[in-house]
């Protein structure tokens, strides 16, 4: 192209050259050289406009306003603005030149469509008000009239005026598109009703509109009608070949439907596919129950793309599904090793118990992992495991790890109250209280802290007051937790004040009836003098 733009800017110049030493090529005028001068920035302008050198187009034209004061000249100008978007451009040129182009109906047109791009609502209308009065033949003015009122918003107008022009006996060849226009007015309205009919027509008219078919199946598929609306969209990529979106669209609903092999068939067609279509492809094999083929696309995805996860825990699936228990362990663990901060793949470590992969396998990855690179991450996960096998000793331990390399305050007033809990549960009573009160230190502080603290002294009948403080600061920040209005009654009945706990008790029940400390404490209240 650099080298043909070169060509074509010398030839002009070798030609005016020799008019200069006067070999005449076209008839002797006035101020000749200046014309030719313009006309020569006048064509390099066109021509980075058609090579889509915009900012040079720019450029020349700016410098040909400045000179140039001719209609053709502005009309190459205009079109090249509007382009290029530059509508705040073609609108100061409107209040320059607005009479030269009165009759242009082309040039009129983008007038009005840039006084509507540039949010000039009011003006835009008026230009169109005036050609469809002037032109009412005209498709495109009566199409860019109907879409200017949907875009405003002004839906009662846009459907007036879309009636009245499918009554205009000019416009009826198409016809289609504004009962096209009107099915999307009434489905905006969500009445999905009146949008079928009226797309049903546009369809009868033109039974090759692809955008038709399109919005025919997304008004079906609202509606629930699956079945029509796979219809819908097989029509539209029957006629436009390929579409990515509707075809992913398609797809799904064939999923939905458990119709694999069709949506594997459609997946198998697109040409180039990337890497999220090759997954739909496994995942949609997998379900059709061919796990083998499955797996080979699955590696496939992964050794081009080693970090989309959803190919690797798709994998992770189909290995424990298949009794390929320990495959799936020794994936997971080396993936961890290789980034241990991996929060997503833990996640999926730890849900492997419930694919029947025993605690004890998940635990020893975790401490594999710690061996090479200790997290925050790591520490939690060590403490949920250590916790469902009743081993607080290791919880303990985990807690006080995770306590001393987290910065966050709230946090470490949780983990605090875990740590107590757990020498609550195991009686090691002299120890819950100054941990509790440590735990207060922190901001944040977590509302069970002042649950636990309030709890523990009315458990012991001591600082009964400091306990019914701390019950409602906690109830406080969750006024819904059903054990925290437990803890609160608990308080009062060791007070002595009997009914307000028993209501206390009832309300918690009315969120958990079932809840047999509660009951108990119920039964104490009401027993109580007895």
């Amino acid at each position: 192209m650099i080298k043909n733009k070169f060509y074509i800017m010398s030839l002009l110049i070798f030609k005016l050259s020799f008019a200069s030493k006067g070999i005449e090529i076209a008839p002797a005028q006035e101020n000749w050289g200046k014309q030719a001068n313009n006309y020569l920035s006048y064509l390099k302008g066109s021509f980075d406009y058609m090579t889509g050198d915009f900012d040079g187009a720019l450029l020349e034209f700016e410098n040909l306003e400045k000179k140039e004061q001719s209609v053709y000249f502005y009309d190459r100008y205009i079109r090249f603005l509007y382009s290029t978007n530059q509508f705040d451009k073609i609108i100061n040129l409107d209040q320059k030149i607005k009479d030269s182009f009165k009759d242009n109906l082309e040039i009129q047109k983008i007038f009005a469509q840039s006084y509507f791009y540039t949010g000039k609502g009011v003006k835009a209308d008026l230009f169109l008000d005036k050609l469809t009065q002037k032109y009412p033949q005209d498709l495109q003015l009566s199409y860019f009239k109907a879409v200017n009122f949907i875009k405003k918003g002004d839906l009662k107008k846009a459907l007036s005026y879309i009636e009245k022009c499918i009554k205009n006996p000019d416009l009826e060849s198409k016809h289609f598109l504004f009962y096209f226009l009107a099915s999307k007015v009434y489905a905006q309205q969500n009445n999905n009703e009146k949008a079928l009919e009226y797309i049903k027509k546009s369809l009868e008219l033109f039974p090759d509109f692809e955008r038709g078919w399109l919005l025919k199946a997304l008004i079906e598929e609202q509606q629930g009608k699956i079945e029509q609306a796979i219809s819908g969209y097989k029509r539209f990529l029957d006629i436009v070949g390929n579409d990515q979106a509707v075809e992913k669209q398609l797809v799904k609903l064939l999923f939905i439907e458990k119709r694999f092999e069709e949506a594997a068939k459609i997946l198998k067609q697109i040409k180039n596919k990337n890497h999220t279509q090759m997954f739909d492809l496994a995942l949609i094999e997998w379900r059709s129950g061919k796990p083998k083929s499955a797996l080979e696309k699955l590696e496939n995805i992964i050794k081009e793309y080693p970090n989309f996860k959803p190919a690797k825990f798709l994998k992770i699936e189909i290995l424990v599904s298949t009794g390929q228990k320990k495959s799936a362990l020794k994936l997971i663990e080396s993936w961890l090793l290789d980034n241990p901060d991996d929060s997503a793949t833990l996640k999926v470590l730890l849900l492997l118990r419930r694919g029947g992969i025993g605690i004890n396998h998940i635990i020893n990855v975790l401490h594999k992992i710690e061996q090479k690179k200790p997290n925050q991450l790591l520490y939690f996960a060590l403490i949920d495991m250590y916790f469902e096998k009743f081993d607080y000793k290791k919880v303990l331990f985990y807690c006080k790890k995770l306590f001393n390399v987290i910065k966050d305050p709230g946090l470490k007033s949780k983990i605090l109250f875990q740590t107590a809990y757990i020498h609550f549960a195991s009686g090691n009573k002299d120890k819950v209280e100054k941990i509790l009160l440590t735990a207060l230190q922190y901001k944040p502080t977590y509302p069970s802290v002042h649950n636990l603290l309030a709890y523990f002294y009315a458990q012991n009948n001591k600082n009964l007051n400091k306990a019914l403080g701390h019950a409602n600061l906690a109830l406080a920040a969750n006024p819904g937790c059903y054990y925290y209005i437990d803890t609160k009654g608990y308080v009062l009945f060791k007070m002595g004040k009997i009914r307000d706990s028993i209501k206390l008790f009832e309300q918690a029940l009315r969120f958990n009836p079932n809840d047999e400390e509660v009951l108990k404490h119920l039964n104490l209240a009401k027993n109580f003098g007895r």
